[in-house]
């Protein structure tokens, strides 16, 4: 069903019923798993589409010169729905490349989403506040602070320090968003201030599934740490 959907020109599946849409959230939720249904059923075509689907995501909404996405382009007409620098949609980009290079390291393409990962990466790091969270939007300085962009940065950062995308200090600075945010937990395990659904200018901050998954994936991805190694 997901491969029937309406495309792009340039072959990039829309997910919306109400025009030829690209949204960066969708690669996360759905690259690895194109990759995972590649593997089970030994077709390397749901592989090559995964990759593919990156590859033209990125062409229109990953700017080559700030190294960071924006959050949504329109092919007709042609504009970008939502323009910023939104920092969770940044962090769908990086954790759905470090899941990709788990399972399909030696891709043809993968130096390339390597690459993307990495000036990501460097990008995000760069907007680091000194306390360890990154801003909502990410190159406003007048943006709160955001929980999902930040842990979502912890993973993404933990795991490409990890795969040797990019360079050790990247654990710290992985470390100092996983430890601002640790601190933020609730009595009964929530963890708050995150933008909640669809995203945007005005949406109010609570708690999510994924900024729940997303601090347990970065918890085990920085457990090294928890041991002191």
């Amino acid at each position: 069903v997901l491969l029937s959907e309406p495309r792009t020109r340039d072959g990039g599946i829309s997910v919306t019923k109400d025009g030829l849409h690209l949204y960066i959230d969708f690669l996360y939720l759905m690259c690895p798993m194109l990759v995972k249904l590649g593997k089970i059923t030994g077709e390397r075509k749901y592989i090559d589409e995964a990759v593919k689907q990156i590859e033209v995501v990125c062409h229109h909404l990953w700017d080559n010169d700030c190294h960071l996405t924006r959050h949504a382009w329109s092919e007709t007409p042609n504009m970008y729905l939502q323009s910023t620098f939104w920092s969770r949609g940044n962090g769908w980009l990086v954790c759905c490349i470090v899941e990709l290079m788990d399972m399909i390291p030696d891709h043809p393409k993968a130096a390339r989403l390597r690459e993307i990962c990495a000036k990501t990466l460097t990008a995000m790091k760069s907007y680091q506040d000194d306390n360890g969270y990154l801003r909502v939007i990410l190159d406003d300085p007048q943006a709160r602070f955001e929980t999902s962009g930040t842990i979502m940065f912890a993973y993404g950062a933990a795991r490409a320090v990890q795969q040797g995308i990019v360079a050790e200090e990247f654990s710290d600075a992985a470390w100092r968003a996983f430890l601002i945010v640790a601190g933020s937990v609730e009595a009964d395990g929530g963890v708050p201030g995150v933008q909640i659904p669809p995203g945007g200018p005005g949406v109010p901050f609570g708690i999510t599934h994924y900024g729940q998954g997303f601090f347990l994936q970065a918890a085990h991805a920085l457990r090294d740490r928890w041991n002191g190694k």
